[in-house]
């Protein structure tokens, strides 16, 4: 009787464990391009308050950003500020999900163009932002085409 119910249960799991990953699968809503303008903001320092340097504010200037994400948990950063144009490849990203909403957290490579601060790209409902940073980026929507 015992290795009975240890067979239910494993086949149980194992069932679980397939629709579980085929939904997961079949259900990447994330992968997409995604558009949208970050405004200017000062920069904040760990207390959350203006950094100012020699008496001025440090101002960072809006920048268009475009992230392509695909579905090997993988994307790249594009951003435009100027005549400015940065690319930055294979960028790892994990993904926490459920229902109809989502958050995909980027995670650029330290020392390169994108900095290595988190971005995180939430879904609720039927809008998409870019969570406010940890150094006074503000947050702001971006948009993905059909």
């Amino acid at each position: 009787m015992k290795d009975i119910k240890s067979y239910v249960i494993l086949v149980s799991s194992l069932i679980l464990s397939y629709q579980c990953g085929s939904n997961a699968d079949n259900n990447k809503e994330w992968v997409g391009t995604y558009n949208g303008m970050r405004p200017s903001y000062n920069m904040k320092n760990k207390y959350g308050e203006d950094m100012i340097i020699s008496g001025n504010y440090v101002s960072i200037p809006a920048v268009q950003y475009t992230f392509e994400i695909y579905d090997n948990n993988m994307c790249t950063i594009y951003m435009q500020y100027g005549e400015e144009n940065i690319t930055c490849p294979n960028v790892e990203y994990i993904v926490s999900s459920n229902s109809n909403n989502f958050s995909l957290t980027m995670f650029p490579k330290t020392g390169g163009d994108c900095g290595g601060l988190e971005i995180v790209l939430i879904k609720n409902e039927n809008h998409f932002k870019i969570a406010k940073g940890t150094i006074g980026e503000p947050s702001f929507i971006v948009k993905k085409p059909n």
